[in-house]
């Protein structure tokens, strides 16, 4: 709060909900053709998904990679239960609950000023807000398989997991030192933390190398954003950065 990060978190959210709505109602932006969106797909960290479908009176429909809709089969992925002297599953339930009013805690007035102010709509009331898109059924798609994680038993039939998505593939062509490493050896593992940020990459970098040693295997590292492997050469590992994972490259 001292530093402002706060603030400046709000601030990005409100722009991010202009740039939604945006989306939804300007034109092209190459050929200039007139849009109005017919329908919204969103993730749920959008946040304007359903106040944009309400305004535009369009459907919408919630898509996501992670779990966003309260179950007793495992807590919310941004929550951290400890659940010594509760039940479980009552645990992980309550864990979506509590993250979604937290949520609105902190953003609530923000997305109620926006929605007065670009949208001409009415404030969501607090006791209803946290809990809108469940409330109106909103449909929601998962993007992982069900091989995995199976669908909860107690999500119901306007809740889905389809599998995980693809897309066409652009021909990949590895740079010299990736193509150098795949051919010195056995085919590597692959060790990746995608968008998580490490509080001690040094740390971490250390846990990976001393795993990989363990395992007797060769090993690709993706950086990330916490750039492991900053200063560090292994013959046994290559530490990568960007680089598609498609299953053709």
């Amino acid at each position: 709060m001292k530093s402002g990060e706060i603030g400046r978190k709000r601030k990005m959210v409100y722009e991010m909900l202009n740039g939604c709505w945006r989306s939804c109602i300007m034109p092209d932006a190459r050929t200039e053709i007139p849009f109005v969106a017919d329908a919204i797909i969103a993730n749920p960290p959008s946040f304007a998904h359903v106040h944009c479908a309400q305004a535009l009176g369009v459907p919408v429909h919630l898509m996501f990679t992670m779990p966003w809709s309260p179950t007793k089969a495992f807590p919310h992925p941004l929550a951290n239960m400890q659940t010594e002297e509760s039940d479980p599953q009552t645990a992980n339930f309550m864990s979506y609950r509590i993250v979604d009013v937290m949520t609105w805690q902190g953003l609530g007035d923000v997305i109620n000023l926006w929605r007065k102010k670009t949208l001409g709509l009415d404030a969501v009331a607090n006791m209803v807000a946290p809990r809108l898109a469940e409330i109106l059924q909103v449909p929601f798609t998962y993007c992982w398989s069900p091989a995995l994680v199976p669908k909860p038993s107690d999500w119901p039939s306007y809740i889905d997991v389809c599998g995980f998505f693809f897309r066409e593939e652009k021909p990949y062509t590895p740079d010299r030192e990736l193509d150098a490493f795949l051919r010195a050896g056995p085919k590597p593992i692959y060790i990746g933390f995608g968008s998580i940020v490490m509080e001690n990459p040094e740390k971490m970098t250390d846990l990976i190398i001393s795993a990989v040693k363990a395992c007797r295997v060769r090993a690709i590292v993706s950086k990330g954003w916490s750039k492991l492997g900053a200063g560090r050469s292994d013959k046994d590992i290559l530490f990568l950065g960007d680089c598609p994972h498609g299953q053709n490259s």
